[in-house]
């Protein structure tokens, strides 16, 4: 593949990574939704709140390469960090 050479590129890049993890995670929460498994649940969680976390670094890298600066205390606007946490038990069928 070609390198990245340029601050738009990689944003761009760094922009793909954070939609592709929130994909992850809505696929792993679809999953659970056809699952009653309370050990599946709580890996979903566990990748969700991964993908969270991921994105939210990542959006700060995009912000730095933009130049503006870092803010500690909002939350990342990436689109893993706004979803909605899972219930605690799928619904049975």
């Amino acid at each position: 593949p070609a390198r990245i050479t340029n601050a738009a590129d990689l944003a761009r890049y760094l922009d793909y990574c954070s939609e592709m993890l929130s994909i992850t995670g809505k696929i792993a929460a679809l999953f659970a939704q056809s699952v009653n498994d309370d050990v599946v649940i709580d890996g979903v969680n566990d990748i969700e709140n991964l993908a969270s976390n991921l994105s939210r670094k990542i959006w700060q890298k995009i912000t730095l390469i933009d130049g503006r600066p870092v803010q500690q205390s909002a939350p990342a606007p990436g689109p893993a960090s706004q979803a909605a946490p899972l219930p605690l038990r799928a619904p049975r069928r």
